[in-house]
């Protein structure tokens, strides 16, 4: 059950990211609650330390990385729930998926198809969708393992 929320809340995510290139701090925060309530529903709390760990780490990177201009704010926090979730088990699938969603989004904003900031290389392109969609494909991949 707090699977589907999740991916509810993720689809939701990623269209107001596309539309209005915003994440809302509620929403990151819904999503990584649901993975403790995810945890206790199936009686995986030991995962929540490792994950969290994995988590911590990346987000300090992805400060760092919004310090730069590297990453908008909202995405550094989206990406590091993902990471909460998929955990150090499913870092690597989310990685390809990741970049395969996001080199598509890179084509179809340079196509016109997607909206973006600024222009030539250094365009903002959404990149929630992105972490969405391969969070997404992570959950849905861990129900055919």
């Amino acid at each position: 059950m707090v699977e589907f929320a999740v991916c509810l809340l993720l689809v939701a995510v990623a269209v107001e990211d596309l539309r209005r290139f915003r994440i809302r701090n509620l929403s990151v925060l819904l999503l990584s609650a649901g993975f403790v309530a995810h945890c206790v529903e199936r009686g995986t709390t030991f995962l929540l330390v490792p994950h969290a760990i994995l988590a911590g780490a990346a987000l300090a990177l992805l400060i760092a990385a919004f310090v730069l201009g590297a990453i908008g704010g909202g995405d550094a926090k989206l990406l590091s729930a993902a990471l909460f979730w998929v955990g150090p088990e499913g870092a690597f699938v989310f990685a390809v998926m990741l970049l395969v969603l996001t080199l598509l989004t890179i084509v179809a904003a340079r196509l016109g198809l997607v909206a973006s900031r600024g222009t030539g290389r250094a365009a903002k392109i959404p990149f929630g969708p992105s972490i969405a969609g391969a969070w997404l494909g992570v959950i849905g991949a861990s129900h055919l393992l």
